[in-house]
């Protein structure tokens, strides 16, 4: 239903509802029953949904509002597991969780922002895992361009869901000093004329992060 032409002006929302069935936000309430005891039954719905999720986001490139609805559930899916469990979808999951970036933030949505701000937030735990090193290697260019975008995202206009994503991107930009520094190299400039415009954000913590990830790039 999401994937149909017919529905893409309504693809976000869809994506969200179905999300919902993916979402970990309930899972208090699931434990009633001691679903969460039988922590497998996430995996294997992540297995049993992830090769047909990252086909549909191949098939429809062309789509953006389908692609946003699509990446609302793939950010609940790969929100709802262990970070162990992405590692042997490594490459597709860091390729889609880079491209969801520039994607969702030209849906002018809430909505859209939380889901980027859970996929910052996993591919920051991408970023500091040393065996994923090579995988984000490999994505460095697109990556540093969306990171540098959403660092800047909703500054003059948007609430505390964008404050938390300019916060989460310059987490992960802070992240990508641990890459080698010929790999970096390329990108210093760009990155460090984005870090002293997040020095004047108006958030304080947006500030603070800011301060902390220049002097980390300070060391390159």
């Amino acid at each position: 239903v999401l994937c149909d032409p017919e529905n893409n002006g309504q693809a976000l929302s869809l994506g969200r509802t179905f999300s919902a069935v993916i979402s970990t936000e309930h899972d208090a309430l699931v434990d009633t029953w001691g679903w969460t005891a039988k922590l497998l039954w996430r995996q294997k719905l992540f297995v049993s949904l992830s090769s047909r999720l990252f086909a549909r986001l191949e098939q429809n490139k062309g789509e953006p509002d389908t692609l946003a609805g699509l990446h609302q559930v793939f950010s609940h899916l790969v929100k709802s597991v262990h970070f162990s469990v992405l590692k042997p979808s490594a490459k597709e999951v860091v390729r889609h969780l880079v491209a969801s970036v520039p994607l969702l933030l030209s849906r002018d949505q809430a909505q859209a922002a939380g889901a980027l701000a859970a996929n910052l937030e996993t591919l920051k735990t991408a970023l500091a895992d040393d065996a994923m090193r090579g995988v984000v290697e490999d994505e460095v260019g697109e990556a540093v361009a969306a990171l540098v975008a959403a660092s800047g995202a909703g500054r003059h206009n948007g609430g505390r869901s964008y404050a938390l994503l300019r916060r989460r991107a310059l987490e992960c930009i802070a992240l990508l000093v641990r890459l080698p520094h010929h790999v970096l190299d390329p990108f210093f400039h760009e990155v460090r004329k984005q870090l002293d415009r997040c020095l004047d954000d108006d958030k304080r913590e947006v500030r603070s992060v800011a301060g902390s990830t220049m002097r980390a790039w300070r060391t390159l």
